[in-house]
């Protein structure tokens, strides 16, 4: 379970009990301006979207807290897609930069490996490898 800490955020996998403040932050009209879809009409909406993200639970993609309140998520659904949606209330204070950057420098620091090995004799790592 990846909990990534700065100076005024804590990013978590997301929980349940986010169901409240992450509904919030997707049904707000601003904050969906630019999202992959339009705002959530229902709480059931939101909850599929979040039960999703809590399978989802090996991703670098965090719920971003601000003491102790959930106000949006940042991270990488799968890389190199990365996102973030703040609830406007938090917006123009550079927290989305703050995340990002914490989001950023941990998936850097993690091993790299390749998704799959050569089955080929024929292929040696030398011809994948870059």
């Amino acid at each position: 379970m990846t909990v990534l800490t700065t100076g005024r955020l804590t990013l978590r996998p997301a929980r349940a009990d986010d169901l409240i403040a992450m509904h919030a932050v997707l049904s707000h009209p601003t904050a969906m301006r630019w999202w992959s879809t339009t705002p959530h009409e229902t709480l059931e909406q939101t909850e599929t979207w979040l039960n999703g993200m809590i399978a989802a639970d090996n991703r670098l993609d965090l719920i971003v807290e601000r003491d102790g309140q959930c106000i949006g998520k940042a991270g990488f659904w799968a890389p190199p897609e990365i996102g973030y949606i703040l609830h406007p209330d938090h917006w123009h204070q550079g927290l989305a930069t703050e995340a990002l950057t914490a989001v950023i420098d941990t998936l850097l620091r993690r091993p790299i490996m390749p998704r799959s090995w050569p089955t080929s004799t024929r292929t040696t790592p030398r011809r994948w490898a870059c």
